[in-house]
This record gives structure tokens, C-alpha cells and sequence, in this order.
């Protein structure tokens, strides 16, 4: 699946692999245990998440706001 990611004020573009389609249904599942079983890892503070590959380069970040 082709991705497009804002990483700060980049743009990044990726592919995730080994996805699954689920017809019909309305949010997307993002599994952190597939992830980080692919060698990829996550940093969680307060509000936020990053997400770095194998060579410890951030390739995504979140942030939730109450």
C-alpha cells in the first residue's frame, strides 16, 4: 500500500508491505506489534508518537490533541 506521511514540514512517501484489505470498513487498522516485529521501532512521549525504520531514521510522527 503507497503511503504519504508529513514528517515535520517534509513529505515523505512509502510503501507498507504484508497489509491487509478489509472491504467495508470505515477506519484504517494499524497493528504496532506487526510493525515492530519487522525490526521498526516507536518512541511514545505525552502526546505524541514517532516511528523510526531499522537504521533509526524517523519516517513517521503523530501527535493527538484533546
Amino acid at each position: 500500500m503507497d503511503v504519504t506521511m508529513e514528517i515535520g514540514e517534509s513529505i515523505v512517501r512509502g510503501i507498507f508491505i504484508n497489509v491487509l484489505h478489509v472491504p467495508g470498513i470505515v477506519k484504517s487498522l494499524f497493528f504496532v506489534s506487526k510493525v515492530i516485529s519487522e525490526g521498526h521501532m516507536f518512541e511514545f512521549k505525552n502526546n505524541s508518537c514517532t516511528l523510526k525504520n531499522k537504521d533509526n531514521h524517523v519516517v513517521g510522527e503523530g501527535t493527538h490533541e484533546n
